[in-house]
């Protein structure tokens, strides 16, 4: 199978196996505090792939950019048993590639998104370094 090229910022040319999801390269942005019911009625079913840190996740295209939003290690997938239901889950995590589609997220959803920005320094580095 012949490999993707992509073309990066300084004209370098990488091969790659995969074609990566349009969320690659999202960074966190913040939270949002919503149940899991209401996402699904404003969104649709999520549409990102979850994974073993992930239960939920939806990519979505907004006229200022890519959103992320998704659950971060406390459902079933991470947890095991011990993990909330899907359905249980109202605390979410927001990536983007820039804080341009933030606003919009939080106009359309009616909740406000808590940045990343407002937390103590100290715990942003943390945060940083952990994802």
């Amino acid at each position: 199978m012949k490999p993707n090229l992509f073309i990066i910022n300084n004209g370098q040319v990488i091969e790659l196996d995969y074609i990566p999801g349009p969320d690659l390269g999202a960074t966190p942005q913040g939270t949002i505090n919503i149940s899991y019911q209401k996402l699904v009625e404003i969104l649709g079913q999520p549409n990102g792939e979850a994974d073993g840190e992930v239960d939920a996740k939806w990519v979505v295209y907004t006229p200022r950019g890519i959103v992320v939003i998704q659950n971060w290690r406390d459902g079933k997938n991470f947890m095991g048993e011990k993990g909330l239901p899907i359905e249980k889950i109202n605390h979410w995590k927001i990536k983007a590639h820039s804080e341009n589609p933030i606003g919009w997220l939080s106009e359309t959803l009616g909740v406000p998104v808590k940045k990343i920005g407002e937390r103590v320094g100290f715990l942003r580095a943390i945060h940083n370094i952990l994802h």
